[in-house]
């Protein structure tokens, strides 16, 4: 190989690395230690390649063992750089390996039947990869999906088998066919396949996720609705109450009672001074924490509120009354059994920032066992998605969610919005 040839090489294999470092810094979310998104990109570019053109030219393992060794080298990448699912990893990584490989050949034995000669490492083919490289990556990222919650293993399993099968595939047919124009067929129809693979997987998740999320909503409707049922019930026991509440008070009158009637007044006055209606400022959330505090007594579970809030909020008011809901369910579920239930919720509004904060009693640190808050009822695919919304919006209003214990055994769920109008 020639010095030219050389560089057209250390070019495919920036290209290769385009695609096995570039898709996951799009597909899967940065951890926090990583601070710079694109300078960590650049940098893990340009190693990438070097690492990739040191493996191709001093490794004496050829074929499906040197596509291995770049599976393994992306996933190295992208399991210390990034969070997410190992297997969504190893899935995207042997995709990328397997589209470039199969790209790298469709280039070449094409530009070879056109010229009538073999065209490895040559100015147009590195100038066709680098016209094919970006579509494809841009093609990975937009099918990728990245699911809120671990799927079923089988799903993994399979897509992986298929990616790493097609991959020696690919490699028995290089190595068995002789003639380039039966090879570029192949190439072309297992490319097709593995891109269809690819999407057909993704769209796998997104009706899995679609039916997981609809199955949530339903539990919540229903949550709701029982809310519902047991506030409309009291309103009919109340309704009773006033109708002989105002019959007695005519009798007294009718009677010409009245020292009874001041004293049945001063009674009744104080019964409606003792009941606690939540009020923090803001019409929407009053209605949604009445409700919400209603379905708390009724399971025996002690509330205490402290709010301040504005009539107007500087967040959307949907997206609290839905970080509240989910904290306070989750609050009630947590504590419900327990002999002295208790839940404190503080709402504080201040210089454009909104604080959230929900405690509730636990049997045990929660933390400890279970670190990932990770959902304990029976049906886990059913459930869980609380504290995942909780955080979505927080990262929309570029907050912060915090939970820990508090004195041992009060679980503590903090949320900070910033005002929206900082935000945008």
């Amino acid at each position: 190989m020639n010095e030219r040839s050389e560089i057209w090489n250390i070019c495919s294999k920036a290209m290769d690395a385009l695609l096995l470092f570039g898709v996951p810094i799009f597909v899967f979310p940065v951890r926090k230690m990583v601070k710079y998104k694109r300078l960590v990109f650049a940098l893990s570019f340009i190693l990438g390649a070097a690492i990739l053109y040191g493996l191709d030219l001093f490794s004496k393992l050829m074929g499906t063992y040197l596509v291995t060794l770049f599976i393994a080298v992306g996933l190295l990448y992208a399991h210390f750089l990034f969070e997410g699912r190992f297997y969504l990893k190893v899935i995207i990584q042997s995709a990328s390996i397997c589209c470039s490989t199969l790209m790298h050949f469709i280039i070449v034995d094409s530009l070879s039947m056109l010229t009538g000669s073999f065209m490895l490492y040559t100015f147009p083919q590195v100038l066709a990869e680098l016209i094919a490289a970006p579509l494809l990556a841009l093609l990975l990222i937009r099918v990728a999906y990245y699911p809120s919650s671990a799927l079923p293993v089988r799903y993994g399993i399979t897509m992986i088998s298929m990616n790493l099968i097609l991959v020696f595939i690919m490699d028995l047919i290089r190595i068995r066919i002789s003639s380039s124009d039966s090879l570029l067929w192949i190439c072309v129809v297992v490319l097709i396949f593995s891109l269809m693979l690819y999407y057909l997987f993704f769209s796998m998740i997104r009706e899995y996720e679609g039916n997981r999320m609809l199955a949530q909503q339903i539990d919540i409707q229903k949550r709701h609705l029982e809310e519902s049922t047991e506030t409309f019930n009291e309103m009919k026991v109340l309704s009773h109450e006033l109708k002989n509440h105002a019959f007695y008070m005519r009798t007294l009158i009718k009677l010409r009672k009245y020292d009874q009637l001041d004293e049945y007044f001063e009674k009744l006055s104080n019964q409606v001074n003792s009941i606690n209606a939540i009020e923090s400022g803001n019409r929407i959330i009053n209605a949604l924490l009445n409700q919400k505090i209603a379905w708390a007594k009724s399971k025996g579970i002690q509330v205490d509120c402290s709010m301040a809030l504005p009539e107007t909020l500087c967040v959307d008011e949907s997206h609290v009354c839905a970080i509240i809901s989910n904290l306070f369910d989750n609050a009630i579920e947590a504590c419900k059994a327990l002999p002295e239930p208790r839940i404190c919720l503080i709402l504080q509004q201040n210089e454009g920032f909104l604080h959230i904060t929900c405690k509730n009693t636990a049997p045990f640190d929660v933390l400890k066992a279970n670190a990932s808050l990770i959902t304990t009822k029976e049906q886990p695919s059913y459930h869980g998605i609380g504290l995942r919304v909780v955080k979505s919006i927080a990262d929309m209003y570029e907050g912060m969610t915090d939970f820990y214990m508090e004195d041992g055994l009060i679980f503590v769920a903090s949320v900070l919005l910033e005002s929206s109008e900082k935000v945008q």
